[in-house]
């Protein structure tokens, strides 16, 4: 029997908590019509979909640098700047060969231009649940540094620190 394999695509926790923040408030599903400050203080409480960005991501790199689980590890500001090499990455781990002009056709689709373009990459198909919004809305790195005020800049810094000591080795690119 194979080991099962795990691509995990990590974003810098700053910019998740703003793409998240989008998220809820353009999907009728979580019914949130509130401001970033309202959010940010759903963060605090964990009421946020998936809880809490560390609690997430702490045991899965942990059992990453242990070698317990057959994981491939990418940052999301690394792939989008990589994208060929990020999907040649990904045909190695499944074990696939791939021609130089697959590769670049398959990265040519994952552009957020190519597939804000693409319905099926969108979401479009699940209009009923998520309202006006497209799924896909601006991508990048940085973009936190327009939401966050430096109040809360501080606060998540210091819940970065303190998730710090159980993902060591795990940084992330803010776009600063």
């Amino acid at each position: 029997m194979s080991t099962p394999r795990l691509i995990i695509i990590t974003r810098n926790p700053k910019d998740t908590a703003v793409s998240l923040f989008h998220h809820m408030r353009n999907k009728k599903s979580f019914d949130f019509e509130g401001t970033w400050d309202d959010f940010f203080a759903m963060m605090k409480q964990e009421t946020v979909e998936s809880s809490n960005f560390f609690k997430w991501h702490a045991p899965y790199w942990k059992a990453y640098r242990e070698g317990r689980i057959n994981a491939l590890w990418l940052h999301y500001e690394w792939v989008t700047e990589h994208l060929e090499e990020a999907v040649a990455k990904v045909a190695a781990f499944v074990d696939k060969d791939l021609p130089s002009e697959t590769v670049k056709k398959i990265a040519s689709a994952c552009t957020l231009d190519s597939m804000k373009a693409n319905p099926k990459a969108d979401c479009s198909w699940i209009s009923g649940k998520q309202g006006d919004a497209k799924h896909l809305r601006k991508g990048g790195k940085g973009g936190w540094m327009d939401v966050f005020t430096n109040e809360q800049n501080q606060e998540m810094n210091g819940w970065i620190q303190t998730w710090a000591t159980l993902m060591p080795d795990l940084d992330w690119d803010y776009g600063v």
